[in-house]
């Protein structure tokens, strides 16, 4: 039967399975990568942190004993100024001395200022050097990153390979069930015809159908080939049991039923011992599964089943 997306549902499926597998392992070496990285990182930070410690300390101290040699002189200078004004008599003012002593008492004002100014920055410089404190040592702190970062890498490495192994329990893209099975798809009635599964199914280059008609004819016109021997007693299998599906059951086997085919149709065949005789007394088997839901170990059981009575399966329709 002519299929010109296998190839590349194929294709695109073992790429995702290889992607996940491959980002599940990205993650676990980012996991460790990070921790490594914090706990290198917490050093070089607790390195840097005592350098800055350091310059800032010296930094400081220098200028406080500028402040301090700066503030001594002022000091000194003031008290020469002082001298000089009390020895001047106030019998002996005449006009040189009182230009003299008025140059000398705005020298002493002036210095008195600038004592107080260096006082205040003095000991502004002072209470900075006191506040400092010496940083504390990170190193207690770089195991545990690394311990976080491969728990968290191997956290989510676990999480994302435990995604590939159950996905790929469900049966999925038509490509991947006609390659386990062995069997053509000659039947695409979906059950699910909301945004995500449409969406999905595009992804996967799964067929798609505007209306559940068009779906109908593309499994009708299947049923004209040489798929099924004419007026064949068919057993239409569903290994689950979902109400959706089984609808989709019984609609099929309607069509099968329409075409001349004496249909033997059971639900829950993983579990129905009815299915054992419909398998027996039929000539044809086919499988209805339903995408994303139907899994694999239970598809595959009934496919075993029906090998011990001699039959393969013959087609495949998805919903």
């Amino acid at each position: 039967m002519e299929n010109d997306t296998i190839d590349l549902t194929t294709v695109f499926a073992l790429c995702v399975k290889k992607f996940l597998i491959l980002l599940a392992c990205a993650f676990f070496g980012l996991g460790i990568a990070c921790g490594a990285y914090y706990a290198k990182s917490s050093k070089v930070d607790y390195s840097a942190q005592v350098k800055e410690y350091n310059e800032k300390v010296t930094d400081l101290k220098k200028e406080c004993a500028d402040l301090e040699k700066e503030l001594s002189e002022n000091k000194d200078l003031k008290a020469i100024v002082d001298r000089n004004i009390s020895t001047i008599n106030a019998s002996d003012i005449n006009e040189h001395t009182a230009n003299s002593l008025s140059s000398y008492v705005d020298m002493s004002n002036s210095l008195k200022n600038d004592i107080s100014k260096l006082e205040t920055s003095l000991k502004t410089k002072q209470d900075e050097l006191k506040a400092l404190v010496y940083p504390t040592p990170a190193r207690a702190f770089s195991a545990k990153y690394a311990v976080i970062g491969f728990l968290a890498g191997g956290f989510i490495s676990v999480v994302v390979l435990l995604v590939v192994m159950i996905g790929a329990n469900y049966v999925t893209s038509s490509s991947d069930a006609e390659e386990r099975l062995k069997a053509p798809l000659i039947g695409a009635l979906y059950a699910d015809k909301g945004f995500l599964d449409v969406v999905a199914r595009s992804m996967m280059r799964e067929r798609t159908w505007k209306n559940d008609e068009d779906g109908i004819k593309w499994f009708k016109q299947n049923l004209n080939s040489s798929v099924l021997p004419d007026r064949a007693k068919v057993c239409l299998l569903y290994s689950g049991s979902d109400k959706k599906a089984v609808s989709v059951l019984n609609q099929a086997s309607s069509i099968l039923s329409e075409k001349g085919y004496k249909v033997s149709s059971v639900s829950d065949a993983f579990k129905n011992p009815d299915s054992n005789a419909a398998i027996e007394n039929c000539d044809a088997v086919i499988l209805l599964e339903r995408q994303f839901k139907s899994k694999w170990s239970c598809v595959n059981a009934v496919v075993n089943t029906a090998a011990r009575y001699g039959k393969k399966v013959c087609a495949l329709i998805l919903c």
